[in-house]
């Protein structure tokens, strides 16, 4: 996907991304792992890790580093993730095709109403199917450690949870985006299609 990306970089389609506009949705991935830096337990996981070998100040401009690298990094990744969804779907479905204003339809809405229900239902239903499955093929991997989280030492617990989140959402957003709309450019055999959706998730 990328290596077709960077293929045609000078094509039309290419040229057409709403650079600007990306650059402000990826401003969520800034913002939360600056929550998660700044207000989680980075700074403190690293600060114990701290050799008196070496001197404060460079480890604090390690730190600094690290942090310029985190942000450029999750930036600079959505808005890239999102700019090649944009190229594919831009190719495939057309521009007129992509929501890329603020004030969006009532289908988008309804239809996300309706994705969102039937996930859940989904999700729930796969976990009674698991379950009764476990009763007749018990197996060692399905069971899950006692876990309490890992935020118990944050200088502020919910802000570095929501930050994680938010950056965990904008990028599983983005590759789902970009990997369907690759697939729907490239692949147009419906069956292709679905053997892809059902053997893509299992590795």
């Amino acid at each position: 996907m990328l290596i077709l990306y960077l293929k045609y970089l000078k094509s039309e389609a290419a040229r057409s991304i709403p650079w600007k506009r990306i650059g402000f949705w990826s401003l969520g991935g800034l913002f939360g792992f600056v929550a998660v830096f700044a207000l989680g337990n980075r700074i403190a996981a690293f600060l114990n890790l701290y050799n008196t070998a070496v001197p404060l100040k460079m480890t604090f401009g390690i730190i600094a580093i690290g942090a310029l690298f985190g942000v450029l990094f999750n930036f600079g990744g959505i808005a890239i993730l999102f700019g090649i969804a944009w190229y594919f779907a831009s190719r495939t479905f057309g521009v007129e095709r992509i929501p890329g204003s603020t004030r969006l339809p009532a289908e988008y809405f309804r239809d996300a109403l309706w994705i969102g229900l039937g996930g859940a239902a989904g999700l729930l239903g796969l976990g009674r199917l698991l379950t009764a499955a476990s009763n007749y093929w018990p197996t060692v991997h399905r069971s899950l450690p006692a876990s309490f989280g890992q935020e118990f030492d944050a200088i502020v617990p919910a802000a570095s949870i929501l930050g994680g989140t938010l950056i965990h959402g904008l990028f599983m957003t983005a590759i789902v985006v970009a990997v369907a709309s690759f697939v729907a450019a490239h692949l147009r055999q419906p069956l292709l299609r679905v053997s892809l959706l059902v053997a893509g998730p299992w590795p």
